[in-house]
């Protein structure tokens, strides 16, 4: 004989509304923004600080290691925040200069690629 369940009751927390992801977008760039550079853990705890995110979750609790709601920002904006936060420290000479260099590098690769025999 099979033994038979029963179904579990789903407890699911609140989803937050377009306009409080707009708001936690905000917060979350005004903080990199202003005390740039910051670990992830340190934007997370500064975070906590301003309540726009919760320390602990239910979901989180066996959880090992770090956990930081940055999936409130997308992709591509939380790309170019880091990008304009790294480029601040980087001078814009010896960038270009590494450009070039990496492209040449790129063309001699594909070249080689290219012409090899098997």
């Amino acid at each position: 004989m099979m033994a038979s369940y029963r179904s579990r009751s789903i407890s699911r927390r609140r989803r937050r509304t377009p306009d409080e992801m707009a708001a936690l977008r905000a917060t979350i760039r005004a903080v990199v923004e202003a005390d740039a550079p910051m670990t992830v853990r340190q934007i997370f705890y500064r975070l906590v600080g301003l309540g726009a995110v919760e320390k602990t979750d239910t979901r989180a609790r066996n959880f090992e290691g770090e956990s930081v709601e940055l999936d409130a920002i997308p992709p591509k904006q939380l790309r170019k925040i880091v990008e304009a936060v790294i480029l601040r420290h980087v001078d814009p000479q010896r960038l270009a200069v590494l450009k070039v260099a990496e492209e040449s590098e790129r063309d001699i690769l594909k070249f080689t690629a290219e012409n090899i025999r098997v």
